[in-house]
């Protein structure tokens, strides 16, 4: 979880005549400036390095690339810190900004990178793309007069060629299917949102479901917005799903947090190691839905600000938690940016449920594959919650209603997934039934379209035609998870992450699991022995 450094950096002092001026102006600044008011104890070393760095390029035998062994010795140093403080190259920055910003300017695809094939996965709602005609599924020739389909470049690479400023024109070449030539097209680049929220939709007459990508810095407006409006639709009680979320800023953790809990609640505390870095935020007064039923939905994969969340509503027992053990990430980070464009991400603070918990998993120094490791039970600290029903710290958070997976996918369903396969039979299945699909609705989609025996034939028939590793044996008791994906996929192609997550919602176990305990949620969630 980062929080931006609007720091003042301080200019060098050339001028005597100003000297004891700045020296006076320093100690009044001095409250306010972190970095130049303390003690460096690495002033010493750093010199040491900045001097074998500069032997190296003036004296060792062969050409080195200085900016390369910069990086290695910064990454060498970050790892004896802690798993989440990272460094990231100018080149990489953009990029990693774009996905907590409230998006970038460009042409608004997504797109995978299979056997040097550019392939449009997903056209960003409203974005210059959409609004030009790409679909899902096109695979990009050109972009200008550059081929880049076929050359062997990175993404990050391709990623250049499509970005640019708003208002800029690239001209790429499409090749569709069912078209035999390629498709020109003249795309003004412009602002892309990347959306926070990926579904809000009502599973029943009363009960809404809203799922959280990340904390970005439009996520709390997303979620509020989509909050009203299933309010509006009838909703009371409410299923908030934070799985595979790794967080993002602490404000919008907390902001959302607000909209559940009663005035002069604790949400969050941050404890660092200067007092500039402690911090506890309260509810107020504001929220939408402090009355509403609520269960929240974690796995493995929710991290940082999803713990927050998740913890807060558990340590006050305002809402059943379901799913797994989440991550378990403790840490607070403050993102810096360093002269030449590059960032660090440096831990400055743990953050603390209201209990008191730490959910920080144990750790020495960056080592991330034990960060990312099980934590023993017998190792987890006993806390509190409101009511007295025992909760756990420091290693996740512990969900109140645990999930176990009940499908062992195959290897197959794996290779089919890397491979595209069931994007790519879904994109040929609209197109050859377009008219249908032009008048059909997401909701009249997921009532009424079933993956019929005769459609799943096909689909059998279609990959028996691809070079797969593994043979296409599928076992009776997995049909029907077959049956889902096809189906969840057309959802995706043809209605984006609202219609993927509208029709998944049919055959989910976490969200059948939260469904079947509204009836008794708020006995589950005073009851001690939970």
């Amino acid at each position: 979880m980062e929080t931006r450094d609007d720091q003042n950096k301080l200019k060098n002092i050339y001028l005597p005549i100003i000297v004891a001026l700045c020296i006076c102006a320093g100690m009044w600044l001095g409250k306010f400036i972190y970095r130049d008011s303390r003690p460096n104890s690495f002033s010493q070393h750093s010199e040491k390095l900045d001097h074998i760095l500069q032997y190296i390029d003036q004296f060792y035998v062969d050409s080195v690339n200085a900016d390369h062994l910069s990086e290695l010795a910064i990454n060498r140093i970050l790892e004896e810190l802690d798993p989440h403080t990272s460094y990231i190259a100018p080149k990489n920055s953009e990029i990693v900004n774009s996905h907590l910003d409230e998006g970038f300017e460009g042409i608004g695809v997504e797109f995978r990178l299979l056997k040097d094939t550019i392939k449009v996965v997903n056209v960003l709602k409203d974005g210059p793309s959409s609004q030009a005609g790409i679909k899902a599924g096109d695979q990009l020739i050109y972009a200008d007069t550059s081929l880049i389909a076929g050359t062997g470049k990175a993404s990050n690479e391709l990623v250049k060629k499509l970005r640019g400023k708003k208002g800029t024109i690239v001209n790429l070449k499409v090749k569709r299917y069912g078209v035999d030539s390629l498709i020109n097209y003249a795309i003004t680049r412009g602002h892309v949102p990347t959306p926070a929220v990926d579904a809000a939709f009502m599973l029943d007459s009363k009960s809404g479901y809203i799922r959280i990508n990340k904390f970005g810095s439009s996520t709390y407006q997303e979620f509020k917005s989509s909050l009203d409006q299933l309010k509006e639709e009838g909703m009371t009680q409410l299923v908030l799903d934070l799985r595979d979320n790794g967080g993002g800023y602490l404000s919008h953790a907390v902001k959302i947090v607000d909209e559940f809990l009663d005035e002069g609640k604790l949400i969050v505390k941050t404890k660092g190691k200067y007092k500039d870095f402690d911090s506890k935020d309260y509810s107020t007064s504001n929220g939408a839905f402090k009355e509403g039923k609520l269960i929240v939905l974690i796995n493995q994969y929710s991290a940082s600000a999803s713990e927050i969340v998740a913890g807060a509503l558990q340590d006050y027992d305002r809402a059943l938690i379901v799913g797994k053990r989440s991550f378990g990430k403790g840490l607070v980070q403050r993102q810096l940016e360093l002269e030449d464009g590059a960032l660090l991400r440096l831990t400055i603070s743990r953050y603390y449920t209201p209990s008191g918990r730490s959910i920080q998993k144990p750790y020495e120094g960056g080592n991330y594959e034990q960060a990312l490791g099980e934590v023993k039970s017998d190792s987890l600290q006993v806390y509190h919650t409101e009511s007295g029903r025992t909760v756990l710290g420091g290693g996740g958070i512990v969900p109140d209603i645990e999930i176990k997976e009940k499908i062992d996918y195959s290897a197959l369903y794996f290779e089919l997934l890397q491979k595209d396969l069931f994007r790519d039979f879904a994109i040929k299945y609209i197109s050859n039934h377009k008219a249908d699909f032009d008048e059909m609705n997401l909701q009249e989609f997921s009532n009424t379209f079933t993956i019929s025996n005769r459609i799943y034939d096909n689909f059998i028939s279609y990959i028996k035609d691809k070079s797969l590793s593994h043979s296409v044996k599928i076992a009776q008791n997995q049909k029907a998870l077959y049956k889902n994906t096809i189906k969840s996929t057309i959802g995706d192609v043809q209605w984006n992450t609202q219609g993927y997550y509208k029709v998944k919602s049919e055959t989910d176990n976490y969200i059948n699991e939260a469904m079947n305990n509204w009836p008794k949620l708020q006995e589950l969630i005073t009851n001690q022995e939970l």
